[in-house]
């Protein structure tokens, strides 16, 4: 972790995601490995309400699977969430 408090920077490396994340999201997949390589925070101390905040994630890693393997889920709806996933990802980019 790097930091550079006083200028409300800091840097957070290989951070490991939570593997209910994709819950939250409503898809059927569950995550067996996965982590985001750099996570980036600039927040202005000193315009904390008025300055933009940056938040930026570098090097996604990410291996998930089905949630239920026993549950029957189509081809087609495993695509669809698949797809929702990484239009998500890219959103959180931007």
């Amino acid at each position: 972790m790097k930091k550079s408090a006083h200028l409300g920077e800091v840097e957070l490396e290989n951070v490991p995601l939570k593997r209910d994340i994709l819950d939250q999201l409503g898809l059927p997949l569950q995550i067996h490995v996965g982590f985001v390589g750099k996570i980036c925070f600039q927040i202005p101390l000193r315009k904390i309400r008025s300055e933009p905040w940056v938040i930026s994630f570098e090097k996604l890693y990410l291996v998930a699977g089905p949630k239920d393997k026993y549950e029957v889920c189509s081809y087609f709806n495993l695509l669809i969430a698949i797809s929702w996933a990484f239009i998500m990802y890219y959103l959180a980019l931007q």
